[in-house]
């Protein structure tokens, strides 16, 4: 996350009218904000000045809400009206324009592994599935319920088509902004695209991966996720939604 906050920072030269404070606190949210704490003890701090600290811990709380998708998908149309100025809609005077820049850096960032070319995209993707699908086991042991669609593993072939609406309703709105006020971060929405219409091609062949996709992605499991992968098909050994996680 902080990395592609790195980076879209530096492409889109926003660095320059987001000024120092603010880069360094989303920097610092991005290292934090899946963590239980603000970073307020972090000595990276230590050399600003009361003013600039305060204003930092601001930033950081702003910065971490905006990951929050419901507030996301609440402020969207603030992001598509400024994006619909283009880059001349950029004033950096203006704090309102400031924040709705922050907050689709944020998003965008904390999206990042949607951009990612297709063999990383699919790897962070079964990672994140096994996450869920074992959130989905433990609440039907001790929930005994049945578990959401996306949590069940005896669902796992619906995952493609998850992955598509995720693409096209959560990400590519954010990274179609960015674009629209910077041209340099075109890419990360070429990105997206690229695979959601991967997922749409699994989706429509039933679920199942092409050859070419199985081959790669077996040969990076062995380098990349051996213990996880063989745990899981231990435990797994007959379930399908393991043979997808392998698969991706």
């Amino acid at each position: 996350v902080a990395q592609m906050m790195f980076a879209s920072l530096l492409n889109s030269g926003w660095w320059e009218g987001l000024g120092a404070v603010s880069c360094l606190a989303l920097l610092i949210a991005c290292l934090c904000h899946d963590l239980d704490h603000r970073g307020t003890n972090n000595r990276v701090l230590d050399s600003l000045s009361p003013v600039e600290y305060g204003e930092t811990l601001n930033v950081i709380e702003e910065a971490i809400l905006a990951t929050d998708l419901a507030l996301h998908f609440k402020h969207l149309g603030s992001m598509k009206e400024l994006a619909g100025k283009g880059p001349a809609g950029l004033d950096w005077r203006e704090p309102r324009t400031v924040k709705i820049v922050r907050s689709a850096l944020m998003t965008g960032s904390d999206l990042g592994a949607s951009t990612k070319p297709w063999k990383v995209q699919k790897e962070i993707v079964a990672l994140i599935a096994e996450e869920f699908w074992q959130q989905g086991d433990l609440e039907k042991v001790t929930l005994s319920a049945p578990s959401q669609p996306l949590m069940d593993r005896e669902l796992s072939e619906i995952f493609p088509k998850l992955q598509v609406g995720f693409c096209e309703n959560v990400c590519l709105p954010v990274y179609d902004t960015l674009a629209k006020l910077s041209p340099d971060l075109a890419a990360l929405k070429d990105g997206v695209t690229a695979n959601r219409d991967r997922w749409r091609q699994i989706m429509m062949s039933g679920g199942i991966l092409a050859s070419e996709d199985m081959s790669s992605s077996s040969e990076a499991g062995s380098t990349s996720s051996g213990s996880e992968d063989n745990e899981c098909e231990d435990k797994h050994e007959d379930n399908n939604s393991a043979k997808i996680i392998r698969n991706l």
